[in-house]
């Protein structure tokens, strides 16, 4: 460092060592730096980059990884998993961080030598603190200071944030509730080690808990409970644990203080004015209400004591056209057969429409995971022969695929990636930088396996309904269209608005701004045509014209099979999304379900066989 021979520290994926899990760093020296390398370093995170050829299997960095570093030292370029850092940026020291005339609650934190009092006051926001130095200066070779959290493009309103150890008015505490009742404190908030959700009161179960009194004049009790219950929350609880546990192989916090100073410290929270932090907490607690209201609704249902007409009348107008607003945080491809669903009228047009919805719907969700599997290329090595055995075995084929066939991808592939998502830390950013960089929490959303079992019992329905060889009432289809239409309403009530959250687009044009990729995108999402203009940072530039699943600073937008793809009406500005429907000869039969000229389309194969090829070959 003394004598500028540092030209790059390279953090490796974990696990890349035999017969250890410690992390690695590599570092790169070099004695004839160039002049514009002089008193500065690159910083190159590789842990995205992990690949595997089988479970168990010996890691290694993945050639787009490589490629990375490669174009780091060569071009000089940032971009989402590399940096240009001066040298004096590796330096930390421990400083003695407290509130405002409260030398009582203290704790200790890292931050940056060169410019100490700037990275206090980055790091804890709006919260007034105090800080001394202790100990002497050290030199770190961590990479994650020097890279900031991706910008939401979903969110509009992006607070500012803090620490939990700065909203802290008495040390934290690890308490076991096998030795007793937790005492129920003043403005305390309680997050259970295991499983559980933090909430303001102690809870009743068994098992350790983390206990944290907040300074009421900062953070309300009831927002920060619920902020750590959301997805944003929970993972930012797991990073937290993650950087301040020990152990190689199964991290964990110790129960010392300073480690769960640390801990708290470590967990990042935003933080709004009080007002509206208020209304949080007030709109969270109408929330509870009404799912208090919906259980003893659901207990009246069942006592005969009125007519079941009566229990549900008073969330009618909470399910109001619930569908059709949905349809604005779902990928176009879906929303359309949703939007053209609610737009139907008699019942044998509804009945045909509703399977179709929830055709479009598997289809889509088992193209983005064909897509994420095709990324990693040792991942789809190992599950693609897995997979296309399963489908000749339930006598099925991706030639002529049916919504079984879609089925049976979603249930092989969701399972699988939700295991890497449910891993350890680089399992979680391999499998999320997969999907285009989401968030795991996000992801999790989308692979949730209540809506896997869900899609399985449609399909189930769908087979047995429509096997049926004889003439069906008008009645027995109303009983069809309510089972499926209610089974929507779940799915809606399980994915929620997860997608907007990992958006789908289309790729316009690229530049470089200020040493940053961005890239032009339409955002492909709802029922509104022509879609959303906007500009998204990217690691690797997408092509134009292509449909990708990317949120803005991704290392690797997920491009989307061609499986679905979009066509323009030659008389208007309306697209119309057509589904892979089968294989025949030298063309590909697409078929669309939404209100459109054409219902269906042929197209050269040629134009589909690099997407195809690795799917249907043995």
């Amino acid at each position: 460092m003394e004598n500028d021979l540092l030209e790059a520290i390279v953090q490796l994926p974990g696990g890349l060592a035999e017969n250890t899990e410690i992390p690695l760093s590599l570092l790169i020296l070099r004695s004839d730096k160039p002049a514009r390398l002089r008193g500065k370093a690159h910083v190159v995170d590789l842990r995205p980059y992990m690949t595997t050829q089988a479970r168990g299997a010996r890691r290694r960095v993945n050639p787009e990884g490589l490629t990375t570093l490669w174009s780091a030292l060569q071009t000089g370029r940032p971009g989402p998993s590399n940096r240009l850092v001066d040298v004096g940026a590796f330096g930390r020291r421990m400083v003695r961080v407290s509130r405002p005339g409260r030398d009582d609650i203290a704790w200790p934190a890292e931050v940056a030598e060169a410019d100490s009092d700037r990275d206090v006051r980055r790091r804890y926001g709006s919260i007034p603190v105090e800080w001394i130095a202790e100990g002497d200066s050290t030199i770190s070779f961590d990479v994650a200071p020097h890279f900031p959290e991706p910008r939401d493009a979903s969110r509009r309103d992006i607070p500012s944030t803090t620490r939990l150890s700065a909203l802290l008015a008495a040390p934290p505490a690890l308490q076991s509730m096998t030795d007793g009742a937790v005492a129920d404190g003043e403005d305390s908030l309680y997050v259970p080690t295991g499983a559980g959700a933090a909430a303001t009161t102690p809870p009743t179960v068994s098992g350790r808990v983390l206990h944290f009194r907040v300074a009421p004049e900062s953070i309300h009790p009831e927002y920060l409970a619920g902020w750590l219950n959301s997805d944003d929350g929970r993972s930012s609880l797991a990073s937290a644990l993650d950087r301040a546990g020990s152990g190689s192989i199964i991290r964990a916090v110790r129960s010392d203080p300073r480690s769960l100073w640390r801990l708290a410290d470590e967990l990042v929270v935003p933080v709004r004015p009080l007002p509206a932090q208020r209304d949080f907490a007030n709109a969270l607690l109408a929330l509870r209400r009404v799912e208090n209201l919906v259980q003893e609704a659901r207990a009246d249902l069942w006592t005969g004591e009125q007519q079941a007409d009566l229990v549900a009348g008073p969330f009618d107008s909470l399910l109001d056209q619930s569908l059709e607003r949905w349809t604005a945080s779902l990928p176009y491809p879906f929303a359309t057969a949703l939007w053209t669903l609610t737009s139907r009228n008699g019942v044998d047009a509804r009945h045909r429409q509703i399977f179709h919805t929830w055709e479009s719907y598997a289809a889509f969700m088992a193209t983005v995971l064909l897509s994420a599997l095709r990324q990693d290329g040792d991942l789809a090595d190992v599950e693609a022969p897995v997979l296309r055995r399963a489908l000749v075995g339930a006598g099925l084929s991706l030639e002529r695929p049916t919504f079984g066939t879609w089925n049976a991808v979603i249930q092989r592939l969701a399972s699988r990636f939700r295991s890497m998502l449910e891993g350890e830390a680089e399992e979680r950013i391999r499998v999320c930088n997969l999907f285009g960089g989401p968030r795991a929490g996000v992801l999790a959303a989308v692979l949730n396996p209540n809506c896997v079992q869900l899609l399985a019992e449609v399909n189930s329905r769908r087979n047995l309904w429509l096997g049926h060889s004889g003439a069906t009432s008008e009645a027995a289809l109303q009983t069809q269209i309510d089972y499926l239409t209610n089974a929507l309403e779940e799915l809606r009530a399980l994915v929620g608005e997860a997608w907007t959250r990992m958006p789908l687009v289309r790729a316009g044009r690229a530049s470089r701004r200020r040493g940053e990729l961005t890239q032009e995108v339409e955002v492909v999402m709802g029922t509104n045509v022509p879609f959303r203009p906007g500009s998204i940072r990217v690691g690797e530039i997408m092509e134009e014209g292509e449909l990708y699943i990317a949120t803005d600073g991704c290392t690797r937008p997920l491009p989307l099979s061609h499986l679905i793809v979009l066509r323009s009406s030659p008389s208007s500005e309306r697209h119309a999304c057509y589904f892979f429907n089968r294989a025949e000869g030298d063309s590909v039969r697409l078929v669309s379900y939404q209100m459109t000229i054409s219902g269906e389309i042929y197209e050269p194969r040629a134009e589909y066989d690099a997407d195809l090829a690795w799917l249907l070959t043995p």
